[in-house]
């Protein structure tokens, strides 16, 4: 499992991976965890 911050609890926390083209969500809150975009792009 991995771990990404989580927006809604603000901190790291374990994310449940879903299918590919669905963002991962937070093993904690269950929120959806979007995906990280890269600086500058639009």
């Amino acid at each position: 499992m991995t771990e990404e911050y989580c927006p809604s609890c603000e901190e790291e926390q374990p994310v449940i991976e879903t299918v590919a083209w669905q963002n991962n969500a937070c093993s904690v809150c269950n929120q959806e965890i979007p995906e990280k975009k890269p600086a500058g792009s639009h």
